[in-house]
C-alpha cells in the first residue's frame, strides 16, 4: 500500500487516523525505529476528531495508543519520548 500524506478529505478523521495508524511501521530508519510521519499523521487525525467531539472515546483511546507508539517506536531519541507519553496521559 502506497502512503499518501494527502488523505482523502471525505474520510472522517478517525478513519483517516486508522489508515495512517495501520501504515505506521511500513518504513523505518534501519535502526529499529519507525519513520515518524505516518504515526504523527494518525495522531493529528485523532486529535482533529477530538476537537470536533471531545467526548469521542474511540478517538481518545486511539490517540493514546498512537502517542505511546510514537514514544516507543518512532521518537528520534530517548529524550523526545516522554513528551509523547505526557500527551497520551
Amino acid at each position: 500500500m502506497a502512503w499518501n500524506a494527502q488523505a482523502d478529505d471525505l474520510e472522517n478523521p478517525v478513519e483517516r487516523g486508522d489508515r495512517f495508524y495501520a501504515e505506521r511501521g511500513e518504513s523505518n530508519d534501519g535502526k529499529g525505529r519507525a519513520e515518524p510521519q505516518r504515526i504523527l499523521s494518525a495522531i493529528e487525525a485523532y486529535e482533529e476528531a477530538l476537537g470536533q467531539d471531545p467526548s469521542n472515546l474511540e478517538a481518545r483511546w486511539k490517540a493514546m495508543a498512537a502517542l505511546f507508539f510514537a514514544g516507543d517506536f518512532a521518537s528520534s531519541n530517548e529524550e523526545a519520548a516522554p513528551a509523547f507519553y505526557d500527551r497520551g496521559r
